[in-house]
């Protein structure tokens, strides 16, 4: 899979040929993987680690931009909107999302110290 493949597309529900991409509910989505990792047997739980593991990093890679002092996550978006095709997604920053970013990392850490 690559990088992308890891980061949902927005709200989970738009069109195929659409690649307008959704930083915020990739790190909701990580947040809760990490959750239900942490409620299922030993054999279940490093199926949700791992998928969360590698949506955080396609997020550190793709919608990270390390220079920015503004937002942590950019590529966020609140809910599906028609976009030019040929135009890549626009550099949207969620506060929410930039919380659940930090919220799975720290889970996944606290996770990863006790190892």
């Amino acid at each position: 899979l690559s990088q992308n493949e890891y980061i949902p597309l927005c709200d989970y529900r738009q069109p195929k040929d659409s690649k307008q991409l959704d930083s915020s509910a990739g790190a909701i989505t990580a947040c809760g993987l990490i959750e239900i990792a942490k409620a299922v047997d030993e054999n279940e739980k490093n199926v949700y680690m791992n998928a969360a593991f590698n949506i955080l990093k396609s997020l550190s890679e793709k919608c990270a931009p390390w220079d920015n002092d503004e937002a942590l996550l950019i590529y966020g978006t609140s809910q599906f909107h028609i976009i030019d095709k040929d135009v890549e997604c626009d550099n949207s920053a969620l506060i929410y999302g930039d919380y659940y970013f930090i919220e799975a990392v720290l889970k996944l850490r606290e996770i990863l110290s006790d190892c």
